[in-house]
């Protein structure tokens, strides 16, 4: 079983070995240019008055929805297939492929260390849900996927946080890393595909992947491309 496999969110299919991380998918893209085009034909519309051009433009922009919608289906299908693939797989492991599963990322849903040390706020709450599953595109209380989880625990304190990786870690104000303190996010790999919450001590805590559960790995187990606090 490979050690170094990139865990993977909501935002696209879970990691199996030797897969390729997935792009967020989000439900609706409409491109800016498409927006900047049908502001003075919907501006048109509310006065009642519309020209042949202001009508074409606006027959073009739905045309153009339409084939983005047509395509992100495509992709949450293709997704949804992978997904499935995965845990067929993963749910096929015996005892000891699935020990070294969930150990691939060199963590423990019960470390060896004193919780009670880290602070009260969103590493607290994070840290409350060590063993809790996997999910796709969950965040909580009882299932997460990486983003989720950072969404969820910083619900508890109050504070409302974007939802995916990609716009946690772009959200919020980027720190070094030896200034990290505990409930700052941190993004992992090429476009942010995977996020945990550092918990002090040079670890954090995350949801990876299916089958293993919400654990605690050290900081640098995996590629370090950002990091965010809120």
């Amino acid at each position: 079983m490979a050690k170094d496999v990139e865990p993977e969110c909501v935002e696209g299919a879970p990691q199996r070995p030797g897969a390729q991380p997935q792009p967020e998918v989000p439900d609706t893209v409409l491109q800016s240019e498409t927006m900047k085009d049908t502001a003075p034909v919907l501006e048109g519309l509310k006065e009642e008055e519309m020209t042949k051009e202001e009508i074409s433009i606006l027959s073009n922009a739905c045309s153009k929805l339409q084939e983005q919608k047509k395509s992100l289906t495509k992709e949450k299908e293709e997704l949804e297939k992978q997904q499935k693939d995965i845990e067929k797989q993963v749910d096929a492991l015996d005892e000891q492929q699935r020990e070294a599963w969930e150990g691939q990322f060199g963590g423990s849903d019960k470390p060896d260390m004193d919780l009670g040390e880290v602070a009260d706020g969103a590493a607290s709450a994070a840290l409350s849900k060590l063993g809790a599953p996997y999910g796709w595109g969950a965040a909580g209380p009882d299932q997460f996927d990486c983003s989720g989880l950072m969404f969820w625990a910083y619900q508890q304190i109050g504070k409302s946080i974007p939802r995916t990786s990609q716009a946690q870690i772009a959200g919020g104000t980027s720190v070094p890393l030896e200034d990290l303190q505990p409930g700052d996010i941190v993004g992992y790999y090429p476009g942010v595909t995977h996020v945990g919450m550092y918990i002090g001590n040079g670890q954090v805590v995350h949801a990876s992947t299916y089958g293993v559960p919400v654990q605690v790995v050290p900081l640098k187990s995996m590629p370090i491309t950002g990091t965010a606090r809120y």
